[in-house]
């Protein structure tokens, strides 16, 4: 009984009585409205590559976003074209390639030039604090790391970029936990501060929003069952102590009997996890993106979050909200520094140590993995 009124209630939405009585904020537009919100865009168009390399990091950044549009959105036929169009007129008139040209081989170098950032990747220690990074540049790198995926796109997540002199010593002096932290704060151009959101339940009306005016999912899905999946996922409840310790409580006994009993095999994911997890793809991109745009990055956990929310101006009551997932130091490197100039990658446990095929600790092949060391 208690089971079947929790989701009859709808513990975990936005659109009937919350577990305290209260109706909490309803879905933020009427549906029935849909169809002029999903007015048809065209598909996005990709600038001139002047590379293959430079070729694979537009088309990456941008594919998703045609795919989205050339199956989600309600798009007139004469308008839509595919991804797979949009590279084939790129390759014959800006690399000159002939009709029959080879995606596999196109593949190929894509790949490579991602294994090239990936390893050139490293935790920079020594910026140039002289060197600046152009404004231009650093919101490419932004608009290229927001394409990270996360659970029902909800993007739970704020992002503070520290440029200006003064905030970066009082967060290196005020916030970061060691001496060697706060001087990557001082020199590196910019500092990015990663907030995870969580209390995403509140947030819930601006992503069925999102969901209403971009894709075509069911009206039912988006009112009810979106809802109470991130309310399940996140445990991301606004409000007092008591209120939130009052749902924590009760969604972990529900989420209990739906294991037990409803044969649902969702784990219960405390706070901050939910909302870690999603930050964390989000922070990643933004690595990448800076070490492909030539730039070195410092991803630090040695801070206090608090304080260095404090400092930036995070409301009193947004603190709680919010919590420092992480933060990236970025800039250009000094090579006055002898650690700056060349490096030797960080080592890594043996592959078959961790990674498995079909099984827990069962290796793969010795073909595949032999001759790959990660050293």
């Amino acid at each position: 009984m208690l089971l079947r009124s929790a989701f009859r209630r709808n513990w975990f939405g936005h659109e009937r009585t919350g577990i305290l009585g209260r109706r909490t904020s309803s879905f933020p537009h009427r549906l029935q409205q849909r169809e002029r919100a999903c007015i048809s865009r065209p598909p996005a168009v990709l600038p001139a590559p002047t590379s293959v390399a430079s070729l694979h990091d537009r088309v990456t950044s941008h594919c998703h976003h045609i795919h989205f549009l050339s199956t989600s959105r309600k798009s007139p036929p004469d308008t839509t074209r595919t991804l797979a169009e949009h590279v084939s007129e790129i390759d014959r008139k800006e690399m000159g390639s002939p009709e029959g040209y080879n995606h596999d081989h196109n593949a190929q170098e894509s790949f490579a030039s991602f294994k090239e950032i990936a390893n050139r990747r490293r935790h920079q220690k020594h910026f140039d604090p002289e060197k600046k990074v152009p404004e231009a540049l650093l919101v490419d790198i932004l608009r290229t790391a927001q394409r990270a995926p996360s659970s029902f796109n909800t993007q739970p997540y704020k992002v503070i970029l520290v440029r200006d002199a003064a905030l970066k010593e009082a967060v290196a002096a005020r916030a970061m936990s060691n001496e060697k932290n706060a001087d990557v704060v001082r020199k590196a151009d910019t500092t990015a501060v990663f907030l995870a959101d969580c209390e995403m339940m509140d947030e819930v009306p601006r992503v069925q929003q999102l969901f209403c005016d971009t894709t075509n999912a069911p009206e039912d899905y988006i009112r009810d069952a979106l809802p109470r999946a991130i309310g399940g996922l996140s445990v991301g409840y606004a409000g007092g102590w008591l209120k939130k310790t009052i749902m924590y409580t009760i969604h972990s006994w529900v989420m209990w009997g739906m294991r037990t009993f409803g044969g649902t095999n969702i784990d219960f994911c405390p706070v901050p996890g939910w909302a870690y997890r999603q930050t964390g793809f989000l922070a990643d991109h933004f690595v990448l993106a800076a070490t492909s745009a030539g730039l070195e990055t410092a991803v630090m956990e040695g801070f206090s979050g608090i304080k260095a929310m404090e400092i930036l101006g995070v409301p009193a009551d947004k603190r709680t909200k919010y919590s420092c997932f992480c933060m990236v130091s970025v800039g250009y490197p000094d090579n006055t520094e002898p650690k700056s100039r060349g490096y030797t990658k960080s080592a890594r446990f043996p592959f078959e140590e961790v990674f498995s095929l079909d099984g827990f600790e069962k290796p793969f092949a010795s073909s595949t993995a032999d001759g790959k060391k990660n050293k």
